[in-house]
């Protein structure tokens, strides 16, 4: 299998290296803006990296992509995979506000491709242990309390992520991009739909200019209720 990897100086990219390596993808093109991360990963992958990712899409033919990127290039980047028909992955949160996302979600629909966004902890033991208590022992989750806690925002920084920081480039910060694989598990163990969200950001813990702390009340009329 041939693969493309867009816009590498995203701190998830290192979780990947490993499985594209052993499972013998072979990476035929990438793209950075960091001309020191694309000779690091031109030995890595034996190929060529390029300073941006619309060059790698003209020039590599491959069989599947997978996209990280600045939120605000997520859109854009995902319409072109789209229009070239081919499978991608593509890093949460997809984009930079919810109509962009709401926009990408009904295209690819309509699109028939395989397209997918890595909500990990579907996969992993936490998921595996509610399902089954769920699906096996009848437990019904009325009320739960999900906590993450991703370390500081300079952690993003000693990652080549200093756009993370940046409200223009990431939107916003624990809430668009961690809170997500959270609330996906609420959400599925919730007995009934949510019809009421509260919700409060705060940046004074570290008063960086996107948010350190980020609060999720997520309840139903008709019982249940969720705090990420």
């Amino acid at each position: 299998m041939k693969a493309v990897l867009l816009e590498v100086s995203h701190w998830h990219f290192p979780l990947y290296i490993k499985d594209l390596l052993d499972e013998g993808v072979e990476v035929v093109g990438f793209s950075d803006k960091s001309e020191e991360i694309r000779a690091k990963d031109s030995k890595l992958f034996k190929c060529e990296g390029h300073n941006d990712w619309t060059e790698t899409l003209r020039s590599c033919s491959y069989d599947i992509a997978f996209a990280f990127g600045q939120h605000a290039q997520m859109y854009p980047i995902a319409t072109s995979l789209l229009a070239n028909g081919r499978p991608f992955s593509l890093e949460k949160p997809s984009g930079i506000n919810s109509q962009q996302v709401d926009a990408l979600s009904k295209i690819a629909a309509n699109s028939g491709l395989l397209v997918g966004v890595p909500f990990v902890q579907r996969y992993g033991p936490l998921f595996s242990l509610l399902k089954y208590l769920t699906e096996e022992e009848g437990a019904i989750f009325q009320s739960s309390s999900w906590r993450f806690n991703a370390g500081p925002p300079n952690t993003y920084n000693k990652m080549y992520s200093y756009w993370m920081l940046k409200p223009e480039s990431f939107g916003s910060r624990c809430l668009i991009n961690l809170a997500p694989h959270f609330i996906d598990l609420a959400l599925t163990f919730m007995p009934f739909v949510l019809d009421t969200v509260f919700s409060r950001i705060d940046n004074g813990l570290h008063e960086t200019a996107v948010e350190d702390t980020a609060t999720l009340i997520m309840a139903s009329k008709s019982g249940g209720q969720a705090t990420v």
